[in-house]
């Protein structure tokens, strides 16, 4: 779940960031607008508009030549019904593909989730958030929130990581992260799994590693070394697949060495264990084309 909440969030945020590096047939409203060589300003219930975006504010500022653009006092930028972000004071360069935005608000209606930053920025590919705080409860009041001091989003490799998050129940601080990094691509993919860490008084300090491999669609592999301080090592590995709409299994397997020492004190009759197991589940026993 909290993976799934940054997801939503993040990239309800990192999107909306984005609009700024489009080019778009952007056009300007004003009450006052002036133009100066390449410098247009404009004043007094400013609005700024395109296919994708709408952006309102007390004064806008566009260098047509450099492609930069500052928005100052009051400053909403709508994206279709569901995103809203609040600031006073948004800079971005859209030949650059670079923007900054100092008190950020964005919210979400679709997911009810909204985040509160001292900062946010993106250039290129790398969006980062700093000091910022994260719920979807009442604004002022928030039952549950998280907070992070820096959170860093690469668009190209789909991977975002936060520095010192901390998880809130009301003003209690519950859990403490102080780093946690995540993909944001909707499907499997290869790598690290979370490791299992423990410490037994016979066996010694645990450290178990899993590697997630995933070749195809319907195949993945587990395979998992681990190493027990005081006992022995081990690996195992286990595969999932699908056969069918309606058919699947899973095969387990793995061993375990001892050290001599710990074979010897414990008076083992095997220093070694190895085994496997082998689940099929169908819900059809016949196709039903037979």
């Amino acid at each position: 779940m909290y993976k799934k909440l940054l997801f939503l969030l993040l990239n309800s945020l990192f999107f909306t960031l984005s609009l700024f590096a489009q080019e778009q047939d952007v056009r300007v409203m004003a009450d006052n607008i002036e133009t100066k060589g390449d410098i247009i300003t404009a004043k007094g219930h400013v609005i700024m508009f395109s296919k994708e975006f709408i952006l309102t504010s007390d004064e806008i500022v566009y260098d047509k030549k450099n492609s930069n653009v500052k928005a100052n006092g009051n400053v909403e930028l709508f994206r279709g019904a569901l995103n809203q972000l609040r600031s006073q004071k948004i800079e971005f360069n859209i030949a650059k593909n670079s923007s900054k935005i100092n008190n950020i608000f964005i919210s979400d209606s679709k997911s009810c989730l909204w985040i509160d930053a001292k900062d946010a920025k993106h250039n290129q590919n790398i969006y980062t958030l700093e000091n910022s705080i994260v719920s979807s409860c009442n604004i002022q009041n928030p039952d549950w929130y998280f907070s992070f001091k820096k959170g860093k989003y690469d668009s190209k490799k789909k991977y975002a990581t936060l520095r010192d998050t901390i998880f809130y129940l009301k003003d209690t601080p519950l859990a403490y992260l102080p780093y946690f990094a995540f993909s944001t691509i909707q499907k499997r993919a290869s790598g690290l799994l979370r490791p299992k860490i423990g410490y037994d008084d016979d066996e010694g300090f645990l450290y178990a590693q899993p590697l997630y491999y995933a070749p195809y669609d319907n195949v993945d592999f587990t395979i998992t070394p681990q190493i027990r301080s005081d006992r022995g090592v081990g690996l195992y590995i286990e595969s999932r697949f699908v056969d069918s709409l309606y058919s699947s299994g899973r095969i387990k397997f793995g061993g375990f060495y001892d050290f001599s020492s710990y074979s010897d004190d414990y008076n083992l009759e095997n220093q070694s264990h190895n085994g496997v197991e082998l689940t099929y589940n169908r819900s059809r026993l016949f196709s039903q084309n037979l």
